[in-house]
């Protein structure tokens, strides 16, 4: 039982993670571009170091995809297998079903929640690499452009 237990609070951290909505794709681009606008504006002509780092950002859109597609599935699969978990446990506490089988049950449900730590896992890593990307690129711009991007604009 206790493995049933265990796996249930795995996916309930996973959960815990996924309800902080991921940084929204429209917002992060939306901010490139106004920064661009902003130094553009300062300077009136657009560099090219800072047309490199437009194609940068662009390159990045592959990455919010993935991400999102992640994202998406793990709302999905993570409450289908709690409940899978939660009529196992059921089953097992009131001596229901195929008793022989409880075991190949739990493997399976096992090898589930460890497919999902995987797409977790992956998750995890684009939102902190596509996070970087944004603070990373703010920091270059302005070292490119020699300007100080006010604070509150990063």
């Amino acid at each position: 039982m206790s493995s049933v237990d265990a796996l249930e609070e795995k996916l309930e951290v996973f959960l815990g993670e996924l309800r902080e909505e991921p940084m929204d794709t429209s917002a992060y681009f939306n901010r490139i571009e106004e920064v661009f606008q902003w130094a553009f504006a300062i300077n009136d002509t657009i560099q090219p170091q800072l047309m490199y780092r437009l194609d940068t950002v662009n390159l990045i859109k592959s990455d919010f995809e993935e991400r999102n597609s992640i994202y998406n599935s793990l709302l999905n699969s993570i409450p289908e297998r709690t409940a899978n978990l939660k009529a196992l446990k059921y089953d097992i506490e009131h001596d229901y079903g195929k008793r022989e089988k409880y075991d190949a049950f739990i493997e399976a449900e096992t090898v589930m929640v460890d497919s999902i730590s995987v797409y977790f896992d992956r998750y995890t890593e684009l939102e902190s690499k596509l996070n970087g990307y944004y603070y990373d690129f703010l920091s270059k711009l302005s070292q490119s452009y020699l300007i100080n991007v006010p604070s509150e604009e990063l």
